[in-house]
């Protein structure tokens, strides 16, 4: 029987700048919401000038704006663990916990969604598109193994 695991996860403008555009296109409604935006605003520019000059308008405010957008969401995360200090999260037989400041968000496994490690980073989904997330690397291989273990049993998908 394994004990509780535990990792402090730092948080850094350009780390978490990466998770957030990864997160944003895993699904398809990424997608969509990036040719939502791209049709509104085409149609906005299409009002005073030909569609497909207003086109490439739309298409370069949507080339411009999403990075800003994620730029934006990147510093909020960095800011919080700034003002709150870097979350904390704990993984144990029953499931997964994440405390930030004074607020800690605890859920069984029945709860999580999925599990995925990538090469840099673990992904805990708490639903389809948002995800829990820290360095890889925090994690020793026998860390990983236990946590990967703990999902497993409780029927997590692990990808």
């Amino acid at each position: 029987m394994t004990g509780a695991i535990t990792v402090t996860a730092p948080r850094t403008f350009v780390r978490s700048f990466l998770v957030l555009v990864k997160l944003s296109l895993a699904t398809p409604s990424g997608y969509r919401s990036i040719a939502m935006m791209f049709v509104v605003i085409t149609l906005a520019f299409s009002l005073s000038s030909p569609l497909s000059l207003a086109a490439l308008d739309g298409a370069g405010w949507v080339i411009a704006m999403m990075p800003s957008l994620f730029a934006f969401q990147a510093w909020r995360v960095v800011r919080n663990a700034r003002d709150l200090g870097a979350p904390i999260f704990t993984f144990d037989e029953t499931g997964a916990a994440c405390a930030n400041g004074a607020i800690v968000t605890r859920l069984p496994w029945s709860a999580i969604s999925r599990l995925t490690f990538d090469a840099r980073t673990c992904f805990v989904y708490v639903t389809p598109r948002s995800a829990w997330f820290f360095a890889r690397d925090l994690l020793s291989k026998d860390d990983e193994a236990a946590v990967s273990e703990f999902a497993r049993r409780s029927a997590v998908r692990l990808t």
